[in-house]
């Protein structure tokens, strides 16, 4: 019986100590939100708030009436006291964007990034880049480069790169980030708004952006492929997909004109075969040599087959119309005859 008056005591005891921790945290917060509202009712404030009114409408709310009113000290201060992070984050961007509008034309850029860039560091969560968004939208250049060149997150770095005119600086940054999406993103972006010269260009010193270009184009635009590798100073490989679109086309004038533009393509690489194709390739010891010599063969034989299309063409316009022969009876003849 004393075990079990013991055991009861324990049990009653570890339940007050609950009822006494639950009862101290409903304290605390009802003590700060008595701090909170007789923040907001100060006269220089002049928001009238009652318990109840403050309930209905939760903290968030309030904080935001505080930033229509601009008052992002005081929007700031409450929510440290309430705990409310994200709306932190929300006012350090509701009070940049106000310092960049209202900012008087002789501040200068540096001295805006001075005023900014410790707000936003010391706020986890912040970005960059929304202020740098909307020193652009003022025309303040140089300050939205600054800011960004603080941005960490690429997804937002871009975009505002991009409409900055950075092509450049986008790319660099999208294959640092490393995101297949976001390069995918940008070269189709890229692609349609700069020339095709410019464009691959802009490729030549991000080898993984060329590759991500390549897988793309071999399933979506050969055409862009054919043009890179020609610029990349890849003409074999140019001609083997010229070759292959020509033997995969459904017309005789479709497989002629591809065949053709292989043909081109093999000449170019038998007069100057670049070191990259000639050492992958390594038909001979002497590696431009034994590429040159490759590259001049197969030029002689899509020549040859083009040649062969063409008298295939002819006979069939010769002999549109006409009876077959009988079965047999040209057996043993030569091709001419």
């Amino acid at each position: 019986g004393g075990e079990g008056g013991e055991g009861g005591e324990g049990e009653g005891g570890g339940g007050g100590v609950a009822e006494q921790r639950r009862l101290a945290a409903a304290f605390v917060r009802a003590c700060r939100v008595a701090r909170a509202l007789n923040a907001v009712r100060a006269p220089e404030v002049g928001l009238l708030l009652t318990r109840l009114q403050y309930g209905a409408l939760g903290p968030e709310r309030v904080v935001r009436t505080l930033l229509a009113r601009h008052a992002h000290l005081l929007a700031a201060r409450l929510c440290e006291l309430l705990g409310l992070s994200e709306m932190k984050v929300a006012v350090v961007h509701h009070w940049g964007k106000a310092k960049i509008g209202g900012a008087a034309a002789s501040l200068s850029d540096e001295a805006l990034l001075a005023a900014l860039a410790p707000k936003l560091d010391a706020t986890a969560g912040a970005s960059h880049a929304r202020l740098a968004a909307e020193a652009l939208a003022v025309g303040r250049r140089g300050l939205a480069a600054r800011l960004l060149e603080k941005e960490e997150d690429a997804t937002r770095r871009v975009p505002l790169l991009l409409q900055m005119g950075e092509e450049r600086l986008a790319l660099t940054s999208a294959v640092a980030h490393g995101d297949a999406e976001l390069i995918y993103l940008l070269l189709l972006h890229l692609k349609a708004r700069l020339p095709s010269a410019l464009f691959f260009e802009l490729l030549q010193p991000h080898p993984a952006a060329q590759r991500l270009l390549i897988h793309f184009c071999r399933q979506q635009d050969t055409k862009t492929l054919r043009e890179f590798l020609y610029h990349a100073d890849q003409p074999l490989e140019a001609a083997s997909l010229a070759a292959a679109e020509g033997y995969r086309a459904e017309t005789l004038s479709q497989r002629t004109r591809g065949l053709a533009l292989a043909r081109q393509f093999y000449e170019v690489a038998a007069a100057r075969a670049p070191l990259g194709v000639a050492a992958s390739l390594s038909f001979s010891p002497a590696g431009d040599t034994g590429a040159s010599h490759h590259a001049a063969l197969m030029a002689h034989a899509t020549g040859e087959q083009l040649r062969l299309l063409t008298a295939q063409l002819n006979l069939e316009q010769e002999t549109a119309g006409a009876p077959p022969p009988p079965a047999g009876a040209c057996c043993g003849m030569y091709t001419p005859e």
